[in-house]
């Protein structure tokens, strides 16, 4: 008896629907979208192990890119070596934080190893920026304080207020008018040269963005702001469309005769 031969799956391509072109270039035009998407995923899935909730971030240009900074310009004042710098509220010697201070009106040697600074007191400093003494209103001249200098070719400290202008004694203690024709060296502001503003920046930066916030902003997108959501929601669209065409299409070419 001879066995009956099993029909044969014809050879002709499986014609291929009009769509199939959309699939090809959806699938083209978001690959490195969900390549993104599925490394950070398995990134985010891994942030205990990995400890990208623990690691802070320190590339500048990332803190650029969320707009994380200090309000302002520093304004700083160059004493020998070092550097008196105002900046948000803050008070620094170099890259050390003094303290709180309104705006920095002066700073200058005072004695071989003092340092003075002007706010709205008077900072004294010692020559490794250690706080000394701050002197208050009370022991300052009338007024509001304006600007921090000296006598041309001599010692004795001037202020000037909104009251005028005022010399010290040696010793700080006590302040008395200076004359107008006297000529006065004045404290003035310089630009804060990049090794010391960059560590303050760094250091005030705020110490919440770590890896896993950066990893999870490019997963959702929002990294690249509004844009980067939308597209990341089209790329899930895209995705959706990939999956159904693609698994009707493997369907339809299993149950080809």
């Amino acid at each position: 008896m001879s066995s009956v031969p099993s029909p044969l799956k014809s050879d002709r391509p499986v014609r291929r629907p009009r769509w199939w072109a959309w699939h090809q270039r959806l699938g083209l035009g978001f690959a490195v979208v969900f390549l993104g998407v599925v490394l950070t995923g398995i990134a985010l899935n891994h942030t205990e192990y990995l400890g990208l909730d623990r690691k802070p971030v320190t590339a500048d240009w990332i803190y650029d890119w969320y707009d994380i900074s200090l309000d302002g310009e520093p304004i700083g004042f160059s004493v020998g070596s070092d550097w008196v710098v105002g900046w948000d509220g803050q008070l620094l010697w170099n890259t050390q934080l003094l303290g709180r201070a309104t705006q920095v009106r002066g700073a200058q040697t005072y004695e071989p190893s003092m340092t003075l600074i002007l706010t709205d007191e008077l900072w004294v400093l010692a020559s490794t920026g250690d706080l000394v003494e701050r002197l208050g209103s009370a022991s300052l001249p009338d007024g509001t304080p304006r600007r921090l200098g000296r006598l041309a070719g001599d010692s004795p400290v001037v202020i000037e207020t909104t009251t005028g202008r005022y010399a010290s004694d040696g010793e700080l203690l006590t302040w008395s008018p200076l004359a107008a024709e006297k000529k006065v060296v004045w404290s003035e502001p310089a630009e804060v040269p990049a090794p010391i503003r960059k560590p303050i920046l760094r250091a005030n930066r705020g110490d919440g963005l770590t890896f896993n916030r950066v990893i999870l902003d490019l997963h959702s997108g929002r990294f690249f702001g509004r844009l980067g959501v939308w597209v990341v929601d089209l790329a899930a669209v895209a995705l959706i469309f990939l999956t159904v065409s693609g698994t009707w299409y493997a369907w339809r070419i299993k149950r080809r005769p």
